[in-house]
């Protein structure tokens, strides 16, 4: 079978309209990162979970040298998610996250740090984690202080627990304390088994979110003789 000639009136030279519209329409990969990278300083961000009520938010200081990556581990230590799931961050129309074939439009955020894109105080960037859930995060940088020499990501407060992984999204997890909080409905006794007879959606755990940036973030402890790390 003879292969169908290229149309010279379609000007991506596609066989169709079809084709060339949706050559027309794919996303376009650009990265929006600076030249030059801004100065050493430490960021104060909101992160609030979209489409929960009442708002499910943390409050993290991080160094500005960190990588797009890096702060993904930010996010998930203080959120307390389980990274078992895609992520990529959304900054002025441009992707970053895990490069996959299938996306080509994610860019690598091991690549860039956040001192690698211009920011202004109550600027805002989105986070999702969880493609099937579709937990989107905004991300709000509150403000820029100085930098701090070996400065360690800390959080400073934080409202609600974070949603179980593969609840449903915002709205399958609002079902599901409504049933929780029901103890007549159908489903009460499935649902208290899966997320927990005791689950707690007001609790929030402020030392062991710092817990878990430190066991991610601080240098390694180093004994007294030869420099070995210490045994925790």
């Amino acid at each position: 079978m003879n292969k169908p000639r290229r149309n010279p009136f379609f000007p991506l030279g596609g066989y169709s309209f079809e084709e060339t519209l949706a050559a027309w329409l794919k996303p376009k990969v650009v990265d929006v990162s600076l030249s030059e990278p801004l100065p050493s300083a430490i960021y104060q961000f909101r992160i609030q979970l979209r489409s929960l009520k009442p708002p499910v938010w943390r409050r993290v200081q991080v160094p500005n040298d960190l990588t797009l990556h890096q702060f993904h581990r930010v996010i998930q230590c203080v959120m307390r998610w389980g990274d078992c799931h895609l992520h990529h961050f959304e900054i002025e129309g441009a992707r970053y996250g895990i490069p996959d074939p299938e996306m080509q439009d994610i860019l690598n955020d091991q690549r860039r740090r956040l001192c690698d894109f211009a920011v202004r105080e109550r600027g805002k960037w989105l986070y999702e984690y969880d493609y099937g859930d579709g937990w989107i995060h905004v991300l709000t940088l509150e403000e820029v202080l100085p930098p701090q020499e070996g400065f360690v990501p800390v959080c400073l407060k934080g409202a609600r627990a974070c949603p179980p992984e593969d609840c449903g999204g915002p709205w399958g997890y609002m079902d599901k304390l409504a049933i929780l909080r029901d103890p007549t409905h159908e489903e009460h006794d499935d649902i208290c088994d899966w997320m927990g007879r005791n689950w707690d959606a007001e609790r929030f755990d402020l030392e062991r979110a710092n817990a878990a940036l430190r066991g991610e973030f601080a240098p390694p402890r180093r004994g007294r003789k030869g420099g070995k790390r210490r045994r925790e």
